[in-house]
């Protein structure tokens, strides 16, 4: 394994993973309890960390292919429809939720200035690199995951030694569902697996498989860092913690503004390649595969739909969940799986299953 490699693997999917998911967590813990909340963040973790493995060494097998044209060459036509509603649709919807968030964060840092402004800067910054190539893809991700970790540290540490002390969490409460969209969305890294390999590809260095999965690792690991900060700083926490900043501080609000500026516009970019390069290789788009990714983001947020929380739920239980679904599915029919990993599998698709039917279910009983 090599040492770059491992490291550029790790922070690229950090990057990738790192997204406004965040600001969703501390409202989770908040109504679901400690013991729930890290239940979930474990056990996302672990089938993300898995499917990611598995769809690695599809990459290895596909020549070329990613994973819309993979599920549609071994699914037929319906399985390739709804790959193609829940990566090209679902990963429009994420970027839709970061533009939801994209105005607060630019508020924080340049009060009194409309969000709309905010909106537009990180819309037209987020959306610039498609333009350019993987290997500058790659170096700006590393680049953008060194920055988040550089301000989250500092954040945590002005939340210990300026904060009023932890809040009061409940360990557990009936909410016993309400993670996972959220975790799932907070910790859905894939759309930096395929750069990732491409550069690799590219470098013939090492195997970046491993640093993958502590992208992963780490990205939980800063999680909790960030959702302790919350509950050292404040006792009111929103669904989306930025609307329940008011009281804070002009540095802390800064601090916060900064950090969730740079998630956004990190995390936008490789979900924007994604489409991008679906519509690009899988549906043969040709040069006109960014004009989508491009406008369609803008026009959803400018039809009024804005609601943070339920873009989080839906993205993550949702739309994510049955990506991850189409990750297992291309696995099982590329590589050649064990019995271990057949149960794996099984046991792999009916969390997502679960997570899909439960999203489901919310969304038309609200």
């Amino acid at each position: 394994m090599s040492s770059p490699f491992f490291f550029r693997g790790a922070s690229m999917v950090i990057a990738a993973t790192m997204g406004v998911g965040i600001f969703s967590l501390p409202y989770v813990v908040k109504t679901s309890g400690w013991a729930i909340s890290l239940f979930y963040l474990v056990l996302v973790s672990f089938v993300i960390i898995q499917t990611h493995s598995w769809y690695w060494r599809v990459l290895k097998e596909a020549e070329g292919q990613r994973l819309l044209g993979l599920t549609g060459r071994h699914g037929g036509k319906i399985i390739f429809l709804i790959a193609f509603l829940s990566i090209v649709c679902g990963l429009l919807f994420v970027l839709l939720a970061y533009l939801i968030l994209a105005g607060s964060f630019f508020s924080l840092l340049f009060p009194g200035q409309e969000k709309i402004i905010g909106v537009l800067v990180v819309w037209l910054l987020g959306s610039l690199p498609l333009l350019l190539g993987v290997r500058r893809f790659a170096s700006l991700e590393a680049f953008g995951a060194t920055a988040i970790f550089t301000v989250l540290l500092g954040f945590f540490f002005h939340a210990i030694f300026g904060g009023r002390g932890f809040s009061s969490v409940p360990v557990v409460t009936p909410e016993l569902f309400l993670p996972f969209g959220p975790f799932l969305f907070a910790l859905a890294g894939w759309t930096a697996l395929e750069p990732t390999y491409e550069t690799e590809e590219r470098k013939k260095a090492g195997d970046g498989s491993r640093g993958v999965a502590w992208g992963t690792i780490l990205a939980g690991f800063f999680y909790v860092i960030f959702i302790s900060s919350i509950f050292l700083l404040t006792d009111t926490v929103s669904s989306d913690t930025v609307s329940g900043l008011a009281l804070w501080s002009g540095w802390e609000r800064l601090l916060i503004g900064l950090f969730g500026f740079l998630l956004v516009l990190n995390a936008y970019v490789p979900v924007a390649w994604e489409v991008h390069t679906s519509l690009e290789k899988d549906l043969h788009f040709g040069r006109w595969a960014f004009v989508l990714p491009m406008i369609a983001p803008l026009i959803l947020f400018f039809f009024g739909i804005d609601n943070f929380f339920l873009a989080v739920s839906l993205a993550g239980g949702l739309f994510l969940s049955l990506q991850y679904l189409c990750m297992v599915f291309v696995a099982s029919k590329v590589l050649k799986f064990s019995k271990r990993e057949k149960l794996l599998a099984g046991f792999v698709s009916f969390v997502f299953f679960l997570a899909v039917l439960y999203s489901l279910l919310s969304f038309i009983l609200r």
